[in-house]
């Protein structure tokens, strides 16, 4: 049984592993072999692993932040941590993983059963990409550094029919991926490696069968406290936080003032397009008594992040603000700080109906109901964003704050205990008499200046004319692309998109181009260096 696990990056994983040459890597015995990061790290894992292995034969490797509940993590009791856990499973087998909460990637070795397990947070935030034969079993967290030790090809080996999901929704939904011979590991998932077979399943589920139903103040309290607790439990000595002087922003400001000294917001915003946003971010800053900055976007920053932004996806996700939050993170890389986002609380708040019901009906419309959850119809919606683009979005901002280095992203709506709340919460709380996001503002009636919790929901939209300007752009590179020239053909000829859909159908294929282009360099840097 062949095992092996990748770092989060390329670099990190690759160059070591081929210089190295297995020097700083450490075998655990015959059977598993993980790849770590570096020479100091691996001397003291090593010493750990060691130690785990002369006392249960359990080894215990996460990637990630994981809090053992009640107890937090912190640089000082990862190895506490990690020993508390061997003992949660060996008492408790895999069941223990619903005592655990945060964003991780977790697997465990049982040595003596020959058994591998791995796991995945409950929301998403990261994931586990594996190759399975029949007897070769690899996973990763990184899709690309797996595509690249695989030696898959970016054009040959791709998944025709994700592909096809991708051209149509922007994402890959459910467990396939880009790649034919890789599929993914879904959120609240555990699979279990064990005699050349695997086993999937779900440890914990979103959605609970919560039929009574309680008076209003108690869902608007338990709303309240929740945020609160997640605010609680961060630790940062300064929080910034996404603004846009909306409604999701504002309470999240409001609660971090209970606990922060320094807040500071920052509204970005495209040039010429968003002067609304800035004044009313600006203005709502200033009742709150919060430090405010208004960083202004122009086509020429988008044009240079789109491309670095394409490179941090394990696999393509077309999301043109993307390309605005790694301008943000790239400007403001500030250490001691984490920033707070809204991210979510549409989704879940009845923020934008219309848009859920598209993108059920566009699930529909592709064939796959499966990703549509039987629930009441109110549940349906929030459940299949939630398990498709919300998943696919916290992926790739986790990614992006690692790849730039940057301070961690919180999203308060999106905590798996916030959201097993709100979706127990009655439908005419959540929207009523077309006021959307109803129970939030019963909330803020007693936090928030009328001002600020009778407004109307602010976006941040991406100009039209930019999305003109970028297909351009790229337009005639993909027609030198051997592989994508002929969808762009068609559609440059099709009369069925209009044309704003044929601008974004060729910002699309973009995409695809420019992370095919860049795993292809990391597969050459790979062949270069692996004989040294």
């Amino acid at each position: 049984m062949n095992i092996i696990f990748g770092a989060n990056t390329f670099q990190n994983i690759f160059l070591d592993y081929i210089k190295s040459k297995f020097k700083y890597s450490y075998v655990y015995d015959e059977h598993f072999f993980m790849a770590k990061f570096s020479d100091d790290y691996i001397q003291k894992e090593t010493q750990r692993k060691k130690y785990l292995n002369n006392k249960s034969q359990i080894y215990i490797y996460y990637t990630g932040l994981i809090s053992l509940n009640p107890q937090k993590e912190n640089a000082f009791k990862r190895n506490r941590l990690i020993e508390e856990m061997v003992i949660l499973y060996k008492g408790k087998n895999i069941d223990f993983l619903n005592r655990i909460s945060g964003r991780f990637l977790l697997a465990i070795w049982d040595s003596k059963h020959k058994k591998l397990i791995l796991a995945t947070d409950k929301m998403g935030y990261k994931t586990c990409y594996y190759f399975f034969d029949g007897e070769k079993f690899i996973f990763s967290s990184c899709l690309r550094t797996l595509a690249v030790y695989l030696d898959l090809d970016p054009v040959c080996d791709l998944n025709k029919k994700s592909l096809e999901l991708f051209l149509e929704l922007g994402y890959i939904p459910g467990e396939d991926t880009i790649f034919n011979s890789i599929k993914k590991l879904l959120p609240g998932c555990v699979l279990i490696y064990e005699n050349k077979k695997i086993k999937k399943y779900k440890y914990w589920d979103i959605v609970t069968k919560e039929t009574k139903v309680y008076p209003n103040n108690y869902y608007i309290g338990g709303l309240k406290n929740r945020l609160l607790q997640i605010i609680e439990e961060t630790e940062t000595k300064e929080a910034t936080v996404f603004f846009t002087g909306g409604l999701d922003s504002c309470l999240i400001v409001d609660f971090l003032k209970k606990r922060f000294k320094k807040i500071n917001t920052i509204c970005g915003g495209f040039v010429s397009h968003n002067k609304s946003i800035f004044k009313a971010s600006s203005v709502a800053a200033k009742y709150l008594s919060v430090k405010h900055y208004n960083i202004s976007i122009n086509i020429k920053d988008i044009l240079k992040s789109f491309p670095w932004v394409i490179r941090c996806m394990d696999e393509p996700i077309f999301d043109l603000d993307l390309a605005a939050v790694y301008f943000i993170l790239k400007k403001i890389r500030k250490e001691g700080i984490v920033f707070f986002s809204g991210m979510g609380c549409d989704e879940l708040l009845e923020g934008n109906l219309k848009l859920l019901l598209k993108e059920k009906e566009e699930l529909s419309r592709m064939g796959l109901q499966y990703l549509i959850p039987a629930s009441n119809s109110m549940k349906s919606l929030h459940l299949t964003r939630l398990n498709t683009k919300i998943f696919s979005s916290l992926l790739i901002h986790e990614k992006l704050t690692e790849y730039l280095h940057s301070p961690k992203i919180i999203f308060p709506y999106l905590d798996e205990k916030l959201a097993k709340f709100v979706l127990n919460i009655p439908a005419n709380l959540l929207q009523r008499e077309n006021v959307d996001k109803y129970i939030l503002r019963l909330m803020a009636k007693d936090l928030l200046p009328k001002e600020i919790s009778g407004q109307k929901r602010q976006t941040v939209a991406f100009p039209s004319t930019w999305v003109r300007t970028l297909a351009i752009y790229y337009s005639n590179r993909i027609r030198k692309n051997s592989f994508l020239k002929q969808r762009l053909k068609y559609i440059e000829e099709s009369k069925d998109y209009s044309r704003e859909s044929k601008y974004i159908y060729l910002l699309k294929l973009a995409v695809l181009m420019v992370w095919q282009e860049g795993l292809k360099e990391e597969k050459n840097l790979f062949n270069r260096y692996k004989n040294y």
